[in-house]
């Protein structure tokens, strides 16, 4: 199962699909309509994280899926968009993001905390794993070739050049 949402323009940035391994269904739109965001979670408890609204600006706006509908919760401390995102709906991280942000924060399911930032600056990046073990990889405007790691121990650490 997965689930999709926002967009590029000229598509409806509000949209969301979810995917049952077999076809696509509608889902309920988001709130606020944007590009270029992440997400955490799964189908049934979801995080839609910042993006760009408007295709000139960035957000903080933080959504979450419940497997029906959509309700915006506690916002990031740093807007931004093109970020990377791991983990689940109550414990996620974000880290990256327009301009190539080194920021990197962490949900607790009510609210986010700046924590070590990113060696390398990132934008339109991936991210995989969880608020105790995560991976930043690829990516621009600069550090394309680097994967970074997160761990709770240690912090930040580039493990691939």
């Amino acid at each position: 199962a997965a689930l999709v949402f926002g967009g590029d323009p000229p598509s409806t940035l509000d949209y969301a699909e979810s995917f049952n391994g077999t076809s696509w269904t509608e889902e309920s739109d988001l709130n606020t309509a944007r590009e270029q965001l992440s997400g955490a979670g799964t189908l049934a408890a979801g995080l839609a994280i910042g993006g760009d609204p408007d295709g000139t600006s960035l957000t903080a706006i933080v959504e979450s899926y419940n497997g029906t509908s959509w309700t915006e919760v506690g916002d990031l401390n740093t807007a931004k968009s093109g970020l990377a995102s791991a983990g689940s709906s109550t414990a996620a991280i974000t880290f990256g993001g327009g301009g190539g942000t080194q920021t990197t924060e962490t949900w607790d399911g009510i609210s986010w905390t700046e924590e070590a930032d990113l060696a390398t600056g990132k934008q339109q990046h991936g991210g995989a794993g969880t608020t105790t073990l995560a991976l930043a990889f690829g990516g621009g405007p600069v550090g394309g070739a680097t994967t970074e790691e997160w761990t709770r121990a240690q912090n930040v650490k580039v493990i691939d050049d």
